[in-house]
């Protein structure tokens, strides 16, 4: 690593800095090494060769915090990168160099978040890996034909024999959940407890029923595959992993229509401008979804309405005051979230718009910076 960055990243910045300034200043070469490169050849071993087997599994609670942790990581990474674009000011106003450098930032964006993907879809195919389809239906098959988890869950108190009691010890021991509970005979009919263990596996088989029918159908937006007869009955629903990808998928989305702005207006205006905007724009989107939730007025025709209200503002005002400039820059990132409202109450979330959305998005912001600079709007870091 520290050779690839004195060397082949060395030259490649000084290449940029001396032909295209424009491209460099982006540092979207260090990116796309360390993140796009890197970042997902990592992201992919530490998925793939997660310590991992039948006794000691994470469950999708667990994969869930990791994701967290790593959204963390990947935001302080963000925000270096956000440094930079204040630290190396835009000193260009051409509308190509604009049209550039958006670009580059929403190629910087998926490449961050790249990692996240990488990084579950590896590990969700590990845990699915764990155990065999053939072995998993067996043991499913096992667990809900001795019916024990169901006959407690309901309160039957109906003794258990022990030629019922050795299949379900048997799948316990198998997956890591046994605690020498049965040893004895008077822990046979101990309800809490064999709801307690019975918990545990269902935990365990809930998890691995997500992984393999996400390992199957992927984000299919079906409850059966036919490829796999077998997997009707015990793996035909989308399950967490399946609900928690496609959640991934669209909050990615989003961060990808609102972070090149973000980084945009970085390039002209100092930190503290930036903050102030987004504590505005978060008290705005409060104030617009209270209003829809008690029924005043809809979410989707208050966000146009409000947008273009600050659009006839900021085209009929000339004005170079603090306060002006900042309704400017909450203008510009009011539009990504006014696109996405519009987005998802016509197409009701369909994942497979929402790239276009963003195109569309981006474009809207491209186009309403290049008209606010034409009117003399042309913000300098204080």
């Amino acid at each position: 690593m520290k050779m690839v960055s004195k060397g082949i990243l060395k030259k490649v910045d000084q290449y940029l800095l001396t032909n295209y300034p424009v491209i460099w200043r982006t540092r979207i070469h260090y990116i796309l090494l360390f993140s796009f490169v890197f970042g997902n050849i990592g992201a992919y071993l530490l998925g793939r060769f997660y310590p991992m087997s039948k006794k000691q599994m994470i469950l999708d609670s667990g994969v869930q915090s990791l994701t967290l942790g790593l959204f963390i990581f990947l935001f302080f990474i963000f925000l270096y990168w956000a440094y930079t674009q204040y630290k190396f000011s835009f000193r260009s106003y051409r509308f190509k160099d604009h049209l550039l450098t958006l670009v580059i930032y929403t190629i910087g964006a998926f490449s961050l978040l790249s990692n996240v993907y990488v990084f579950n879809h590896s590990i969700i195919h590990t845990i699915a890996n764990v155990v065999s389809d053939e072995e998993f239906i067996e043991d499913l098959r096992s667990v809900e034909d001795n019916a024990i988890i169901y006959r407690y869950r309901y309160g039957m108190d109906t003794p258990l024999t022990q030629e019922e009691l050795a299949p379900f010890q048997a799948i316990l021991e198998k997956y890591g959940v046994y605690k020498e509970m049965y040893h004895s005979s008077p822990y046979q009919n101990d309800k809490r407890k064999v709801k307690l263990y019975s918990s545990e596996l269902n935990s365990k088989f809930h998890t691995l029923r997500a992984a393999k029918y996400y390992q199957h159908a992927g984000m299919q937006d079906d409850n059966y595959t036919k490829e796999y007869e077998d997997f009707g009955h015990f793996y035909g629903y989308k399950g967490s992993f399946w609900y928690m990808m496609s959640g991934l998928q669209e909050f990615s989305w989003v961060l990808i229509a609102t972070a090149p702005v973000l980084l945009l207006l970085l390039s002209f205006v100092s930190f503290k401008m930036i903050f102030v905007a987004m504590f505005l724009q978060f008290l705005l989107m409060m104030g617009l979804f209270g209003i829809d939730e008690f029924r005043l007025g809809e979410v989707e025709v208050l966000f146009p309405m409000v947008l273009a209200v600050m659009f006839v503002i900021l085209l009929v005002v000339r004005s170079n005051r603090p306060s002006f400039k900042m309704l400017g820059y909450l203008f510009l990132m009011t539009i990504p979230f006014t696109v996405l409202v519009l987005h998802y109450n016509k197409f009701h979330s369909n994942i497979g718009d929402l790239p276009f959305t963003v195109l569309l998005s981006l474009f809207l912001c491209l186009f309403a910076f290049k008209l606010l600079n034409k009117r003399n709007f042309q913000p300098q870091k204080q």
